[in-house]
């Protein structure tokens, strides 16, 4: 055989290995938390039926904080905060900041299922407007 058609691989060394390890890891760490802290701009509600024949409204993943006298209701995912005046639909109203690392980790979706902790903030709106939000040991 020629000395042209003969292939030959030669393994890369050992750092350039660990460069592409590394850089591979961090794009999956990287597109795992993009999908982690997304929160949509809007959340469904499906009927349901209660027991002894009531109807009701699910949101999954929310958990409600607040009922205004105007019927509209106040619920949280993470630190996400969500409004609802119609009671189909929950539209995103603002993040509250989470405070220390623990409880940033608690806006990652998979620690929350993990952990059995769901509610991370407390939301609370008065009647002039302002709306008190207790997240991560602080006041907002």
């Amino acid at each position: 055989m020629p000395p042209y058609c003969r292939i030959s691989w030669k393994a890369p060394p050992a750092r350039s290995l660990i460069l592409i390890t590394g850089f591979v890891g961090l794009s999956l760490s990287g597109l795992w938390l993009s999908f982690e802290l997304h929160y949509p701009e809007e959340i469904a509600t499906t009927p349901v039926l209660l027991p002894q024949d009531l109807r009701g409204q699910k949101a999954s993943d929310l958990i409600v904080q607040h009922v205004d006298h105007d019927a509209t209701v106040w619920s949280v995912t993470g630190c996400c905060v969500y409004k609802s005046r119609d009671g189909l639909n929950f539209k995103k109203a603002f993040k509250v900041p989470s405070g220390s690392l623990t409880s940033w980790l608690g806006n990652l979706h998979s620690v929350r299922r993990w952990s059995g902790y769901v509610e991370l903030c407390e939301v609370v709106p008065i009647r002039s407007g302002t709306i008190l939000a207790f997240a991560g040991g602080y006041l907002w």
